[in-house]
């Protein structure tokens, strides 16, 4: 049967990935296979590395940048790469019961993919597909079509005091 959602975590505060990593520990502990697909980040560690240990299959898409953090980056070589990840998710879909697409949500925002891009992508999920995309700056569009959304907003933050993030705490 059809029931599979599209769950959306964005907002500007901390906890997105987190919370899509909780929905990958959840789904693996009731015997669903799980992908935690990773857009935008090049480092190893964190949460992603105990994923691998337990085994969930995870993928980086370390080709695929932030523009934010990457001005000198070529936005169509960019635009290219994430298609080209978006294509093999696509392939891989049947074979999962729960997809976590990590800062997904930054390929709209960073304006690599296009909001049409985007949902004709999510439009070729299988039925039975359960979907987490993550990322600061979900649009209108993604959110509308969205079955869940959850937006994380921060109160209060040592960030915004010049704190470092602490490993195993913030990241």
């Amino acid at each position: 049967m059809g029931s599979g959602r599209i769950h959306v975590y964005t907002g500007d505060g901390k906890g997105k990935t987190t919370a899509s990593v909780g929905h990958c520990l959840r789904a693996y502990a009731a015997g669903k296979k799980v992908l935690f697909a990773q857009f935008m980040k090049r480092s190893e560690g964190g949460e992603t590395s105990l994923l691998e240990e337990i085994p969930i299959q995870v993928i980086r898409f370390e080709k695929v940048l932030s523009p934010h953090f990457n001005p000198g980056l070529d936005p169509e070589k960019n635009r290219i790469e994430a298609l080209d990840a978006l294509n093999t998710l696509r392939s891989m879909m049947g074979r999962y019961d729960l997809m976590v697409l990590d800062e997904f949500n930054c390929l709209l925002k960073n304006s690599v993919i296009t909001d049409d891009e985007a949902i004709g992508f999510l439009g070729s999920k299988p039925d039975a597909l359960e979907m987490v995309l993550s990322g600061r700056g979900a649009t209108d569009r993604l959110i509308d079509i969205a079955d869940e959304a959850t937006f994380m907003h921060a109160v209060k933050h040592p960030a915004s005091k010049g704190v470092p993030a602490r490993k195993g705490i913030e990241y």
